[in-house]
Parts: C-alpha cells; sequence; structure tokens
C-alpha cells in the first residue's frame, strides 16, 4: 500500500524519494487514506509544484477544515467557490467579535 503511493510519487517526481521524503509520505499515511496523499499529489502536479512542501501544505490546509474523504474535500471546494472564493461568503470585515479579539490583541502590546 504505502509502496505504492511512494512509487507514484517517484514516479511524479521524476526520481528516487530521499528517506526523509519516503517518511514524510509515511507520517501522511498514517494520518490521511491513501487516496487522498495521491489526490494532494495530483494537484501539487497540475499546479507545477510536485514538492514535498507544497503537498504538505495542502494536506495541512484538509486538516484544518476537517476534510477527510475527497467526497468532503471536493464539496468544500464547491462551495467555496460558490461563495466567490473567500472564508465567509463576502469579502472580510471585522465584526464585533473581531473587533473585541483585536482590542484584546491590541491591549497585550500596549
Amino acid at each position: 500500500m504505502a509502496r505504492d503511493v511512494i512509487t507514484a510519487f517517484a514516479k511524479e517526481f521524476g526520481r528516487l524519494l530521499s528517506p526523509m521524503e519516503i517518511e514524510q509520505v509515511n507520517s501522511w499515511l498514517k494520518e490521511f487514506q491513501e487516496p487522498i496523499v495521491l489526490e494532494a499529489l495530483k494537484r501539487a502536479s497540475l499546479t507545477g509544484k510536485p514538492m514535498v512542501s507544497y503537498i504538505s501544505g495542502i494536506l495541512t490546509n484538509w486538516r484544518k477544515n476537517n476534510l477527510w474523504t475527497l467526497s468532503a474535500i471536493k464539496e468544500w471546494e464547491s462551495n467555496f467557490k460558490a461563495r466567490g472564493g473567500t472564508k465567509g461568503g463576502q469579502a472580510w470585515a471585522p465584526d464585533d467579535k473581531d473587533s473585541k479579539k483585536r482590542a484584546f490583541i491590541r491591549s497585550l502590546y500596549i
């Protein structure tokens, strides 16, 4: 299983993976299902950035957004595009909660 993913990475990178890269891929496979890791590889390759660090960023983003299946990823992206590519559906505007948070942070430094 892991061997198939590592082979896919090596094929996409056009070279053998270093021991550190293999270790990184194996750590991803402990957290994510194989199709998720391969999807991250595919997306990195399609953007012209087939690098471990870029793939790690993709997976980190999916983890932060609690996306653990391909269908969840596709649904989240579809909703993201429908909202106009912003987190809240519109351009960011501070609300009362944000103002209080900023005031608190400002008080820590003043």
